[in-house]
């Protein structure tokens, strides 16, 4: 979803990564889906383009 809304809005992930003040590996691996322990940041970037994230507790449904 990153990826999409970085592309759709034109960016490089240089330039991304710099606008989200994360730096270029943490955005590509966020891009590739890669597990991280710093949601901060992932939030961070996911508020910066939009992304409105949703978490769910155990055994809540949709």
């Amino acid at each position: 979803m990153v990826r999409a809304v970085r592309k759709e809005s034109g960016l490089t992930q240089c330039d991304a990564a710099a606008l989200c003040n994360v730096s270029l590996p943490f955005l590509n691996g966020l891009e590739q889906g890669k597990a991280t322990a710093q949601i901060g940041k992932v939030l961070s970037v996911c508020n910066r383009f939009g992304i409105d994230v949703r978490l769910r507790l155990p055994g809540e449904t949709a």
